[in-house]
């Protein structure tokens, strides 16, 4: 890679202290830079965004100052490898570097970047050093290639922040250069983020239930003990649209959050009216929470209201959280979960085993149930592991004290399996499907 322009490598010093604003001004400057370079030779630009991986979670558990210590190495580090004049400090745990290549083949170039954005990703591999600790970190990286004023600036960060996402979707560590057919993937999810927003203020949205059943050790007979909520999009022209094809773009948009709040009055409202039916008054109410609306610093002050503005019984509410969840900022999530306990709804750890799987902090957290995955369910019969895992996420349980549920029972064997195993709660379509509130 060459050089495209020289500055006084003192100004691109790294600095917490300048505001963000001034930060991307800088490097705007850079990109102009860049692509009156690519203009004048016909070679290919680059701006890599990259962003250090859990990187919340080494200053959770290692502080601040640490961190930012860390920060200030990673950019140190960054500069070693490709030069202090294409780097830029964003903000948080995000920088981006600018370059040119030295092709004028799309090709070339982006084999050539590759190479050096592998060497950068290894590098930030070895180890941090620094006041008694041994820290590794790896990242992940978006890649843009453009020719002179193929893109705006708006658009070039947009597309680059979209490949990082999907380096991220991929396991982290990795990079992803951005292409045609992820251009089509945001304008698609463009519509379809216009669409929810608009499904979300014209109520299309609905809450189906699946049943939760338990198994009668005298009798071996399962009875219903309850249900999950689960969401349904129902569009006027596409018909249902199930969970899997809008609540990543919701979480990603940040529409999760006024849709994870209209789900908890329209659950508050059915179980509400469950306290008059002889049959289900009795019935737990499950419902999954989202990370984003789980970190909100009003969660627990917006919950405490809606309680209170339904009237419904709060200890027969059981919300379902992540692993990962949980692990994000696990002091904050004690605070929340203890507040959450004091009011009488009971929490779950959903898809456990997917995660971080860390035993630790089934100690320190009121949890009252696990949830198996239905990955680990779907191929029980004939996958020896998975038999092992479930064995293994029974045996947690039991020993913690918790309800181990089982996701995703569709076959008599699979349920025959579980069984024998110990396992006392089941859902899945063996039993029942998600319906309409009217079906149960």
């Amino acid at each position: 890679m060459s050089h495209c322009f020289h500055e006084d490598a003192t100004s691109l010093a790294y600095s917490r202290q300048t505001p963000f604003s001034k930060r991307l001004v800088s490097l705007s400057k850079k990109i102009d830079k860049i692509i009156a370079k690519s203009h004048k030779t016909s070679r290919y630009g680059a701006l890599l965004l990259l962003d250090i991986d859990d990187f919340k979670t080494l200053n959770h558990t290692k502080g601040h100052a640490l961190g930012n210590e860390v920060l200030h190495q990673i950019y140190q580090r960054l500069s070693h490898t490709v030069s202090p004049l294409h780097v830029n400090y964003l903000q948080g745990d995000e920088y981006a570097i600018t370059l040119c290549t030295t092709s004028s083949c799309y090709d070339h170039a982006k084999e050539g970047m590759k190479a050096l954005a592998y060497m950068i990703l290894k590098a930030l591999q070895e180890p941090f050093v620094m006041a008694h600790h041994s820290i590794r970190l790896t990242a992940s990286m978006g890649i843009v290639l453009f020719l002179a004023h193929e893109y705006s600036h708006e658009k070039m960060v947009q597309y680059a922040d979209s490949a990082l996402y999907e380096a991220k979707k991929s396991g982290r560590n990795t990079l992803h250069f951005f292409s045609p057919l992820l251009q089509q993937k945001l304008e698609e999810e463009a519509v379809m983020l216009e669409r929810l927003h608009h499904a979300i203020h014209q109520q299309q949205m609905s809450l189906h239930y699946q049943k939760q059943w338990a198994l009668n050790p005298l009798t071996q007979d399962v009875h219903e003990i309850g249900a999950e909520a689960l969401i349904r999009w129902i569009d006027p022209v596409h018909g249902m649209i199930t969970p899997d094809k809008f609540i990543p773009l919701a979480e990603k948009s940040g529409s999760i959050i006024p849709l994870g709040e209209w789900i908890l009055k329209e659950a508050f409202t059915q179980l509400k009216s469950w306290q008059d039916d002889p049959q289900k008054r009795h019935w737990q109410l499950s419902i999954n929470i989202s990370i984003k609306q789980f970190e909100r610093d009003d969660f627990i002050s917006m919950v405490q209201e809606l309680l209170q503005s339904f009237q419904c019984d709060a200890t027969k509410i059981r919300f379902e959280l992540t692993e990962s969840l949980l692990i994000n900022d696990l002091k904050s999530s004690l605070r929340k979960i203890y507040a959450l306990t004091k009011l009488g709804i009971s929490l779950s750890i959903d898809d456990f085993g997917t995660g971080y799987s860390s035993l630790a902090y089934l100690k320190r957290l009121p949890i009252h149930e696990l949830k198996i995955d239905k990955s680990f369910i779907r191929d029980l019969a004939s996958d020896h592991a998975d038999v092992i895992l479930v064995q293994t996420i029974l045996g947690i349980g039991k020993r913690f004290g918790l309800d181990v549920v089982a996701e995703g029972v569709e076959t008599e064997e699979q349920y025959q399996r579980l069984r024998d195993m110990g396992c006392r709660y089941f859902q899945g379509y063996l039993f029942s499907k998600p319906t309409p509130p009217s079906l149960l």
